[in-house]
């Protein structure tokens, strides 16, 4: 009798244990399911802000030499957009050796893809030309003193995506103003909310989108490389909160 009630108890024991776990899985569960859940749509959402606020952008450096430097401040680079192949409407950025923008306006032509720079010295003969579509045109004006070159010399072109400063300023914007519009274009599931910054390469932090103190909130911090309104590259992060 002793024996049968040992069995008994352990069996009941057993049972009552495996009822527990069944229990705290079907507690625990939904909450492992739900992290996951925005472990996704946080990986999802940090890629659709990096492609929103990613623009083109194309450098090159233009040298000529000493015996066919014109006398002019301002030369003309005969061609030099259309051996480049930036597109009208032209908005590029020229800087010399220094890399130091050449004095407003330097000088574009609309008609044509002759570029002309009125540079601060006669001696300057090294410049980069810097193209993104996120970049002003420049004011479109004909000098007739301008001296024309033709013999230069194009040296390093690169070109590639970047994170345009410009590009995550807007989109701050449109989540401000248009939130709802934006968690659509993102496809946001239903019950997810998020938010997201940027940190500049001089620290400073700007954020959009504060989650609720008793929210579970997914942290994602991306470092990219951002282009600035004066064509400079510079490294900063882009922070992004889910819950």
């Amino acid at each position: 009798m002793n024996k049968k009630g040992s069995h008994v108890g352990m069996i009941l024991s057993f049972a009552i244990f495996i009822t527990f776990i069944v229990f705290l899985y079907s507690i625990l569960n939904p909450a492992v399911k739900s992290g996951e859940d925005k472990s996704a749509t946080l990986s999802y959402i940090q890629l659709q802000i990096v492609k929103n606020v990613s623009s083109n952008f194309t450098s090159a450096t233009i040298t000529w030499t000493e015996e066919a430097n014109p006398s002019q401040n301002c030369v003309q680079l005969n061609n030099l957009l259309g051996f480049l192949g930036i597109p009208a409407p032209y908005r590029i950025i020229v800087k010399n050796e220094n890399n130091i923008i050449q004095a407003e306006p330097y000088l574009i032509s609309e008609d044509s893809p002759n570029l002309e720079i009125n540079r601060a010295n006669t001696e300057d003969r090294f410049f980069r030309i810097y193209n993104s579509p996120e970049f002003n045109i420049p004011q479109a004006s004909h000098s007739e003193t301008c001296g024309g070159l033709s013999n230069y010399n194009v040296g390093s072109v690169s070109g590639g995506g970047y994170v345009s400063e410009n590009k995550i300023y807007s989109l701050f914007d449109y989540y401000k103003n248009n939130y709802e519009s934006l968690r659509t274009e993102f496809k946001v599931p239903p019950g997810s909310e998020f938010g997201f910054g940027f940190v500049q390469s001089n620290g400073t932090v700007i954020l959009v989108g504060e989650p609720p103190k008793s929210a579970n909130v997914h942290v994602s911090e991306l470092p990219i490389q951002y282009i600035n309104n004066e064509a400079n590259i510079l490294s900063g992060f882009i922070n992004v909160k889910v819950w």
